[in-house]
């Protein structure tokens, strides 16, 4: 598990990411907020608490055009066996406009999950995204676990989000990943719904899952299911 120093100075490290590079004229910064209550949490196609229903709350800062940096904490409400622990996330984000449609972003992000027992999941990860408006995005990432010395878990994620109306939008991604603590073995993961929107407030359903290649190592945490989450942004 990652100690509480080794969180601390990702933090810090995540969150000067953006600043170190802006200039003097830099516009204010822009701070947001919100908090999620989802009846699932999950990471490229599994669930981290399967069956649980999810808490998170996140706080971002950016320049509102080149950078940000972002906190989250995610905790499942259930009180039993398969409830236990939490996720810690810090990530720093540069965006790059390529033309008025075309935007490229690089992400780096730390990962710790808290008492989450035996395997442990805490990891760092960079990801390079390309993104065409807010309709399509396309994203490569790489993953290393804390607990391991040089092996990289590589994924990568097509995104889609398709407007319907003022306020809906249809909502679909496919992905395929190295399973993390089962070096070699891959899978695929995908995931289709709608996505709602009003003013401060977001809510989202779809269903998801990942194939038979995760499902024979982590059973029902891979298994197909359907999502409900609503989120409310300060």
């Amino acid at each position: 598990m990652t100690s509480p120093r080794r969180i601390t100075s990702a933090t810090l490290a995540l969150m000067g990411l953006g600043a170190i590079h802006l200039p003097a004229s830099a516009q204010p910064l822009a701070w947001s907020d919100e908090v999620s209550l989802g009846s699932d949490l999950s990471e490229r196609g599994i669930s981290l608490w399967p069956g649980v229903a999810v808490a998170q709350a996140l706080g971002a800062v950016s320049d509102a055009a080149t950078w940000s940096a972002t906190l989250s904490a995610a905790r499942p409400l259930g009180s039993g066996e398969g409830s236990r622990g939490s996720q810690l996330v810090a990530r720093g984000a540069g965006y790059l406009a390529l033309s008025p449609d075309w935007q490229l972003q690089g992400r780096l992000g730390a990962y710790a999950y808290p008492g989450m027992g035996v395997r442990q999941y805490d990891r760092t990860e960079a990801t390079l995204g390309m993104a065409y408006r807010d309709l399509v995005s396309l994203e490569l990432s790489a993953s290393r676990l804390h607990d391991e010395s040089s092996h990289w878990y590589p994924a990568y994620d097509l995104g889609l989000r398709w407007p319907l109306s003022a306020r809906w939008a249809l909502a679909a991604g496919v992905g395929s990943a190295e399973l993390p603590n089962w070096p070699g073995t891959h899978y695929r993961y995908a995931d289709v719904g709608v996505a709602w929107h009003a003013g401060a407030w977001r809510a989202s359903l779809s269903r998801l899952g990942a194939s038979g290649e995760a499902r024979r190592f982590v059973g029902d945490a891979a298994g197909p299911r359907t999502v409900l989450g609503l989120t409310r942004a300060f």
